[in-house]
């Protein structure tokens, strides 16, 4: 399961993202979960924000206990099946493939771990009931969110 990568399945991931802020049907938060992504697809984390995920290098990054934790209790299988649960339900949905574009890929990513488009129910946007319609209501082609009223907010507050 973690031979390919989580969001597009290039072969060979050699990066771990940990998901963090993910609550369950209870309203607990859980335990970052880990994936493995390729460097391909690595960037998009990175740009979401340590809030949403941070990364390590499999080869070149040492890992803290709760990393190892993280991809333990994790796996590509287990974020999939939380985060895409709904996934096949949205007709305008395009999870890359191993040849995506750099767009694609971005506007995936985002809705995944960010804003969790297709999350299982109870597992919803980090946030204010304000904050998760402000977010659902930034434009599709908004790759990296900067329209959003949450985003330019921070900017402005900084």
């Amino acid at each position: 399961e973690n031979q390919v990568c989580a969001d597009c399945q290039n072969m060979i991931p050699r990066w771990a993202s940990m998901v963090v802020g993910l609550s369950g049907v209870e309203g607990k938060l859980h335990e970052p979960l880990g994936c493995f992504v390729c460097h391909d697809c690595v960037s998009f984390h990175r740009q979401l924000g340590t809030h949403v995920v941070y990364v390590r290098s499999v080869d070149h990054d040492a890992f803290q206990q709760r990393d190892i934790d993280a991809l333990e209790s994790g796996g590509n299988n287990k974020v999939n099946v939380m985060l895409e649960a709904n996934l096949h339900r949205d007709d305008t949905a395009v999870k890359p493939g191993t040849h995506a574009s750099h767009r694609i890929r971005a506007q995936f990513i985002r809705q995944k771990y960010d804003v969790r488009k297709w999350s299982l129910d109870g597992m919803m946007i980090r946030g204010s009931q304000q904050q998760q319609q402000q977010l659902q209501s930034f434009p599709v082609d908004d790759l990296l969110g900067l329209q959003s009223p949450i985003i330019q907010e921070s900017a402005v507050n900084g």
